[in-house]
């Protein structure tokens, strides 16, 4: 014997498709019935508490300054600060892939590009001044 629908409309403005309570005409979340209502409530209290996502440990990885000799880095000069970038993104990829993983990662890559044309252009510069010493002009 199966139960007669629930007569209520959804927020869709869609029949709701839950059987109705015996002998009521609407489902358990549609009932205006002050009882139903709050059992309607301790359902989903008790269900979001049974589908809470439990956070996941963090996996074994090596501390970055294992990974990187950071005293010998010189992260004033874009070559140290583009090694340790690296070093970052490869530590990074090796943990699980995640939304939070994957913004860390294109943060990182901005950044590097960012260090690799500034340090071109840092490489560029040094060589005019360096083609300009060497015919004598000086430096400005």
């Amino acid at each position: 014997m199966t139960r007669q629908p629930c007569i209520a409309l959804t927020k869709a403005q869609r029949a709701c498709r839950a059987p109705a309570i015996p002998g009521k005409a609407f489902c358990l979340w549609h009932s205006p019935d002050p009882a139903d209502v709050a059992k309607a409530r301790a359902m989903s209290r008790r269900g979001a508490a049974a589908s809470h996502h439990k956070p996941t440990p963090a996996p074994e990885v090596e501390p970055i300054a294992s990974v990187l000799d950071l005293a010998a880095l010189d992260l004033e000069t874009a070559g140290g600060l583009r090694a340790l970038l690296a070093g970052t993104m490869r530590q990074l990829a090796r943990l699980p892939f995640t939304i939070g993983i994957a913004n860390g990662l294109a943060q990182i890559a901005t950044a590097q590009r960012a260090l690799i044309e500034t340090s071109t252009i840092e490489d560029r510069l040094a060589q005019i001044e360096q083609a300009m010493a060497a015919r004598g002009q000086g430096t400005p």
